[in-house]
């Protein structure tokens, strides 16, 4: 309405539904009267999975003469190569993890390439350290799973969980339950009053207060975000997905030397919970031609094995380039 202006249900017509998303596509004021930026593929998609429903339903209610929102397609998002860590980084993100709480939420993150809501969900009862396993539920695909714990993880833990017994009895005066996170939040306060400076900015200065073991941690991404940060690398679009799909990435390249191509790629698929293959190899940035085609790349020879030029005795030219005059 705010754009088209008020028609009736019988007068919409596919052009307006153009002219609206063209309308957003370019800078526009919203209904609220600010100016905005021209929307990308994910702010396209947003509205059309809304937009979509609404014209389903006009349509079986004789609103309009046919289904509109089927001659909609969505924008396909530019393919971006996204930051993956290497064995030194994800490192030195360990190491440089501002609390024992954060290095316990980088380490699970990546040594079993969780997503957020399923790191989230673990609680210690879901924790077995003697048989060296983690249960969790994958929300996205509502299924369950029991995952060995590797070596590193639990060295990691080893280290993690008197750390955070001896926080919750110093605060909270009772021991470890088994309904308590695996990685907590913090009670209010978790910020100090000093301020850092970094790139120019003042931040509010972490510190080690108090943790509240019946609430999980709250926003994982930003953690990691910080993590990058101080460490000098892109933190923009990054999260708890850079250290899934860095750890993704290590083990499908430790496993394509022994398992090839495919059963590399089907050990990951099976670690991320992805329906198909194609995503897999979307995700961690990859396809059997890319790989292919980098393996022909690093010892190809297209022309044959170039010679070196006989160089004549010639007096030097300008700038001392060859010169060009005839002995």
């Amino acid at each position: 309405m705010a754009h088209m202006g008020d028609l009736y249900a019988d007068e919409l017509r596919p052009i307006h539904l153009d002219r609206w998303f063209a309308h957003l596509r370019g800078p526009h004021v919203d209904s609220k009267g600010r100016l905005r930026e021209p929307i990308g593929a994910g702010g396209f998609n947003a509205y059309l999975a809304r937009v979509r429903p609404f014209l389903t339903w006009m349509y079986l209610n004789d609103l309009i003469d046919r289904d509109y929102g089927k001659t909609l397609r969505r924008m396909r998002r530019p393919h971006r190569i996204r930051l993956q860590l290497d064995q030194q980084q994800v490192r030195a993100l360990l190491e440089d993890a501002a609390t024992p709480r954060d290095r316990a939420l980088i380490a699970v993150g990546f040594f079993t390439a969780m997503r957020q809501s399923e790191l989230r969900s673990i609680r210690l009862g879901d924790l077995n350290m003697d048989a060296g396993t983690v249960f969790f539920h994958v929300w996205k695909s509502d299924t369950e799973d029991v995952l060995p714990l590797s070596p590193e993880l639990r060295s990691e833990l080893a280290r993690w969980l008197p750390e955070y017994e001896r926080s919750v009895r110093r605060d909270h005066g009772r021991g470890l339950l088994p309904s308590d996170y695996l990685v907590p939040s913090r009670l209010r306060g978790r910020y100090g009053s000093r301020l850092s400076v970094v790139e120019g900015l003042a931040r509010p200065t972490a510190t080690d207060r108090a943790l509240n073991p019946g609430r999980p941690a709250a926003k994982p991404s930003l953690i990691v975000k910080e993590g990058l940060r101080r460490l000098g690398l892109p933190d923009r679009g990054q999260g708890l997905h850079t250290l899934r799909r860095s750890a993704a990435r290590q083990i499908f390249d430790a496993l394509v030397e022994t398992r090839r191509y495919d059963g590399a790629l089907r050990v990951v698929q099976a670690l991320l919970h992805h329906r198909t293959l194609e995503t897999t190899e979307e995700y961690i940035g990859l396809s059997t031609e890319a790989v292919t085609r980098d393996d022909f790349l690093r010892s190809a020879v297209l022309l044959g094995m170039p010679t070196q030029p006989t160089l004549a005795s010639v007096p030097p030219g300008p700038l001392g380039l060859p010169s060009t005059r005839r002995p």
